[in-house]
Parts: structure tokens; sequence; C-alpha cells
């Protein structure tokens, strides 16, 4: 019963964080995750955001994932910059892409999970690191203000300890309980 017990299923929770809220512009937010790093990343920016920071003195970024006092660069964390007409994309330590931002209407598409970092512009991979790890997440910021419709980043956290027992390991774990009551007698 006991090797029963701890073979069984349990159901764990899928905690899924969505930023910016439904209807809401992005604004930054400060998400403390435990641990930092999700189990899966998804993150959308626009090119119209890009190409607004762009067009700033020394430029801006679209996304980070972590203070910018944290660390060196690159750091952990994701950061999606745009300056000088170069948009980069580095992720956990590492720099994934670097090239001229478009003009047009177009998007970049990070996403990181246990298969490594992907990076795609309008659904066109155009760098991919199977050897890193999802970047670390202490909070949601961005520098744009201005044309952010699509800026979106979807994360599913690692929450692997918070689950709940099936009604089959509840049975097995009473039935356990039992036996060692009537061993003890």
């Amino acid at each position: 019963l006991g090797m029963l017990a701890v073979l069984a299923p349990v159901i764990a929770d899928d905690p899924v964080v969505s930023w910016p809220r439904a209807g809401q512009q992005p604004a930054s937010t400060v998400l403390p995750l435990a641990p930092y790093r999700p189990l899966q990343l998804t993150a959308t920016v626009p090119c119209a955001a890009l190409q607004t920071l762009n067009a700033r003195p020394g430029g801006g970024e679209a996304l980070r994932t972590l203070p910018a006092d944290v660390g060196t660069a690159p750091g952990e964390g994701l950061v999606v910059a745009a300056s000088q007409g170069i948009v980069t994309v580095t992720a956990s330590g590492a720099e994934l892409t670097r090239e001229v931002l478009p003009a047009g209407n177009c998007s970049y598409r990070v996403l990181a999970d246990a298969g490594g970092i992907r990076v795609a512009r309008d659904g066109a991979g155009i760098s991919t690191r199977a050897d890193l790890l999802p970047p670390q997440v202490a909070q949601l910021q961005t520098d744009a203000v201005a044309h952010t419709s699509g800026l979106s980043v979807t994360l599913h956290t690692d929450a692997r300890y918070q689950s709940q027992p099936t009604p089959l390991k509840t049975v097995l774990l009473v039935a356990h309980g039992l036996a060692l009551a009537v061993l003890l007698v």
C-alpha cells in the first residue's frame, strides 16, 4: 500500500499568468515567481512597438523580465529591444537575434520551454537554441507607451508542489493508515 500510494497520480495545478489583462494596455508589473524560471513562456512583441521605441533617442525595450540592475548583460531574463534600427532579443544569458528592424506590420514571438528558446518573426523561425533554459521572470516591463496593441506574455509557472490527491490516492492513503493502525494494535 505504501508503494502504491507513492505512485498513485495527483492533480497538479497549472497556473497561467497572462499579461496584460484582457482589454488593458501593458503596464510594467512586478511578478515574483518562485522559482524564477517558468515552465513555459510565450511572448509576442509587435514591430509597431519596436519602431516607436527605435524612433526615441537611445531606443528602448519593448519587453524586459528582470530589472536592468540585476546581474550583467545580457542577464538571465528576456529582453526584446530596438535601437539604431536594430532589434535584439536576448534570453537566459545569450543573444538570440540581432537584425535590422523590419519596416511595416510584423511581430516577433519568443517561445521558451524545456525544449529551449525559439524566436520567430511572423511565424518564420529566426533563431533556435535548444541548450537554453526559459528566461527568469521577476517583472514584466515595457518602455513602449504607444502602439502596444499585440504586446503580450503568457507564462506557465512552475507549481509542481501545488497539487491535490486523486480519489485513488486518497483511498490508498486511508487504507495504508488503517493497515498501520492494525499493525500497531
